[in-house]
């Protein structure tokens, strides 16, 4: 079978691309990619053939299998309306747990796939109670996660069986909640340290890509003298979960992923923010909401 695999941003990439990775050769995959997708799929996929965007055919191809981004890039969905026109089927893979109509939108009108494929039971129902919302909505399929999969993998093989007791990774991310903001959240977590009296209390800041240090710079001055606080030395997330006994956030990918690997997991999301993005209830708050 020969698919087109287009994707554009960094989380769906991930996922698509590590599909792809473990298929038989019964699969050719080209790549048609813009933006964060392209490292990835570099880094993950480089067997495939990549293919520039005035280049492809779509009649050549039995499918095309996309990511999914924001509506405001709408890379992919412009890519399955051309299918559709073509009668070429296509299918979108989806990451996270959030946004499972929106990520749908081009110029304020859905624009689906002919069929979705969603990578744990949380996703599955979610994508079941889009199809009660809008009947449109396509079938949903679950698949293995394999991005996860493979990160489990090779935390549990870079493990030790001595990892200091007292390792804790905070991983942050940028917030678009008004109700709080990624440091404010991790100067709460600090407090609660030292409020509950947590033993060797040493931290590892992780920062997402997108953040700078600077923006934590004050935070960390003002804990420095109560808590031993790092920067994460390391660019892959998986060897930072290596070095870890807790992972704590508020709504990350990395927790998931964490949770999955076996290790001590919690979130630091305020009490006011009634509800996390995260749907995985073995994922337990610090601070419960009223």
């Amino acid at each position: 079978m020969r698919c087109l695999l287009v994707s554009h941003n960094a989380g769906g990439a991930a996922v698509l691309a590590a599909w792809a990775a473990h298929q038989s050769g019964n699969y050719y995959f080209d790549c048609l990619l813009s933006g964060p997708a392209v490292t990835i799929f570099c880094q993950r996929l480089s067997h495939a053939q990549f293919i520039a965007q005035h280049a492809v055919e779509l009649r050549h191809y039995d499918c095309i299998i996309t990511s999914t981004s924001s509506a405001e890039t709408g890379w992919e969905t412009c890519w399955i309306v051309r299918a559709r026109q073509q009668g070429i089927k296509s299918i979108s893979v989806l990451d996270h747990w959030t946004n499972y109509l929106s990520r749908f939108l081009l110029r304020n009108e859905y624009v689906f796939p002919d069929e979705v494929w969603v990578c744990d039971a949380y996703a599955w129902a979610l994508a079941q109670s889009c199809q009660q919302e809008v009947s449109t909505y396509p079938n949903a399929v679950q698949i293995p996660n394999y991005y996860l999969q493979d990160l489990v993998d090779y935390i549990h093989a870079g493990r030790s069986t001595d990892t200091v007791d007292g390792n804790i990774l905070f991983v942050s991310e940028p917030s678009n909640n008004a109700l709080y903001s990624a440091q404010e959240a991790f100067e709460a977590f600090l407090a609660y340290l030292v409020a509950v009296d947590v033993n060797h209390k040493n931290v590892r800041l992780r920062l997402h890509p997108r953040e700078q240090l600077a923006e934590y710079a004050a935070v960390c001055e003002r804990w420095s003298t109560r808590i031993s606080i790092e920067l994460s030395p390391s660019s892959r997330l998986e060897d930072d979960l290596c070095w870890a006994s807790w992972v704590v956030g508020c709504q990350t990918m990395a927790m998931v992923v964490a949770e999955a690997a076996g290790i001590q997991v919690a979130s630091c999301l305020p009490a006011n923010v009634e509800k996390s993005a995260l749907p995985h209830r073995e994922i337990p708050r610090l601070f419960l909401p009223a």
